[in-house]
């Protein structure tokens, strides 16, 4: 879900995955990455095994800097209808997107 480390992606000075992979950049240059993020919304059951080890790795990631919470951070809330505690979170994966003008392919051209 949030790996330390994807091999897919090169990344920025500060650890942030650049989406279009692997480039020739100078360190300058990285001031005019612009930000995105891929957003994820769910409620998670915490009497679920699955929901509540996934809502620690999102905590976690939030906590780490990994992942960025969209919204207040809500505490969970009990339900009466299923005996246990649910909690809405919406966060998101932050990636670095390089401009047009400076995506160039690996022997360094620049690319129309």
């Amino acid at each position: 879900m949030t790996p330390d480390s994807d091999s897919r992606y090169a990344f920025t000075s500060e650890g942030i995955p650049i989406r279009q992979g692997p480039g020739l950049f100078r360190p300058e240059e990285e001031d005019e990455f612009e930000r995105s993020y891929d957003v994820t919304v769910k409620v998670f059951d915490l009497a679920k095994t699955e929901d509540l080890e996934e809502y620690r790795q999102v905590l976690e990631g939030i906590a780490n800097r990994k992942l960025v919470a969209l919204g207040k951070l809500r505490e969970p809330e009990w339900s009466t209808d299923s005996n246990s505690y649910h909690v809405l979170m919406r966060w998101g994966k932050r990636f670095a997107e390089v401009p047009r003008h400076l995506r160039r392919c690996l022997m360094g051209s620049v690319r129309k």
